[in-house]
């Protein structure tokens, strides 16, 4: 509207439609294709006490270590486990964020990363650290989700060699997206 900037008269402007035409080619009617399951994307449901858990292939169940009640391997060196822990009780979820960031780090883990999550099974304080001397591997990178139950939470745990992290980064994510909290 305002024409004291402009540096020529208005001017109307009539857009019309695309004239174009196909030239040369031949025509094929469309096949259709059957689709067949990625077996890559499959995943294996299991149920612990109080949650549920999916695992793409690659990944096994296996034998739990004490405080966890479910725990599984990819490769030699790269656990899951599950455990119940102690909830937030009276604590914000920020709150309940420091608690365990500082938890961590008492307990020797460097480079500490946090934040709050939102993930299909509900609110989640994510923890990301390095670790000395954990599963008999130099350095190793530990990922862990504390799932907000109330008045207990539990605890989603990936120990792996830092190397290895990259790699298993749409693993984690499939996994993490695939736990539930049950009635149990």
């Amino acid at each position: 509207g305002a024409q004291q900037m402009s540096w020529s008269d208005p001017a109307k402007l009539v857009v019309a439609a695309p004239k174009f035409k196909l030239i040369g080619g031949t025509t094929t009617a469309p096949t259709k294709t059957e689709t067949k399951p990625n077996p890559a994307s499959a995943m294996t449901a299991y149920t612990g006490t109080g949650f549920a858990i999916s695992l793409p292939s690659g990944w096994t169940s296996g034998k739990t270590q004490a405080g966890a009640s479910f725990a599984a391997k990819h490769g030699a060196q790269t656990n899951l486990a599950v455990a119940q822990q102690p909830g937030r009780g009276s604590q914000s979820l920020a709150q309940w964020e420091q608690t365990l960031v500082a938890l961590a780090k008492s307990k020797g883990a460097t480079a500490v990363t946090s934040s709050l999550v939102k993930e299909p099974g509900g609110n989640a304080v994510y923890l990301a650290f390095h670790a000395a001397n954990q599963t008999n591997v130099k350095a190793a990178t530990l990922e862990e989700y504390y799932f907000d139950a109330g008045t207990k939470a539990y605890l989603v745990i990936f120990d792996m060699p830092s190397s290895a992290e990259p790699g298993l980064r749409a693993d984690i994510a499939k996994i993490v997206a695939s736990f539930r909290l049950t009635s149990n």
